[in-house]
């Protein structure tokens, strides 16, 4: 009986399908269904398969773009980088010549390779001058 107290009706589905089986015909629609089901159960594991598949094609081809690219992002700052040391060899190297021009020394002693000691005593006969 159902909550409400009116008789379940017995459609025989449980009780009529041990008795069904016996036929020939329902027990090859038994088949027929299963085999549906389990061609359902097979496409839909192939399509997972294939989208796993194309993820994998996908996610492969970006990290090697995203590798290409932080290579080439590498390779222009370390272009930078060495364009902006030399630019800064060159301006050096201009500082350099105009101040060997402004002090009017020999080329040995604005290297350095001039002693310290004979360097200091020019500095102090200019300024006795002032």
């Amino acid at each position: 009986m159902t909550p409400r107290g009116k008789p379940k009706k017995n459609d025989g589905s449980l009780a009529g399908s041990h008795e069904k089986a016996k036929f020939p015909g329902f027990r090859l629609s038994l088949e027929i269904e299963k085999a549906t089901n389990l061609r359902k159960v097979l496409e839909e594991c192939i399509l997972n398969s294939k989208v796993e598949h194309l993820l994998r094609e996908v996610l492969g081809i970006a990290k090697k773009e995203f590798h290409n690219s932080i290579i080439d992002l590498i390779k222009r700052k370390r272009l930078s980088v060495e364009s902006e040391l030399e630019k800064l060899v060159e301006v050096e190297l201009r500082i350099l010549t105009l101040w060997q021009k402004k002090t009017d020394m020999p080329k040995a002693t604005k290297l350095g390779s001039a002693p310290l000691g004979e360097r200091n005593n020019e500095d102090s006969g200019s300024n006795r001058g002032c």
